[in-house]
């Protein structure tokens, strides 16, 4: 396999300086069909369907009451201190609201799950960025209509 480098540089071409070693290879990628790894054993459900759509139903609802609880403090704190519902609900929010996918993309990297956590990574960018372009479209509209 030919050496393979992150830049392609002159320096990455073959010159080197005299005190500059060559890269060592890289060792071989594991054997597919090596069962060290726990997490990638496929075949055995570790929970039942019904289980798991209980778990759902009920993370769902924690959920939808956190996010209650948090819409109901927000008229507090901005009666008490001078940040503003703006700010709360354009900067602190999203903020908030994004933390389980920086989370999620955070642990599945340390995984060396990349291409999982790329994954996470761009649709979260994504959806900000189609979000931006909506409501960018519907000012547009709403100032020069």
């Amino acid at each position: 396999m030919p050496d393979l480098r992150r830049a392609n540089t002159i320096i990455g071409r073959g010159f080197r300086p005299a005190h500059v070693e060559p890269p060592a290879p890289r060792p071989a990628p594991k054997d597919a069909g090596d069962e060290s790894d726990s997490d990638d054993e496929e075949g055995v459900p570790q929970m039942s369907r019904t289980a798991a759509v209980v778990m759902l139903l009920v993370s769902t609802g924690l959920v939808a009451l956190c996010a209650e609880f948090l819409v109901d403090a927000i008229p507090e704190m901005t009666s008490q201190s001078s940040v503003s519902q703006a700010f709360i609900g354009l900067i602190i929010l999203p903020i908030v609201g994004n933390a389980a996918e920086h989370v999620t993309a955070v642990t599945v990297a340390m995984k060396n799950k990349m291409d999982l956590a790329i994954g996470v990574a761009v649709g979260s960018s994504i959806q900000i960025g189609m979000c931006e372009v909506f409501l960018s479209s519907l000012l547009m509209f709403q100032l020069f209509s």
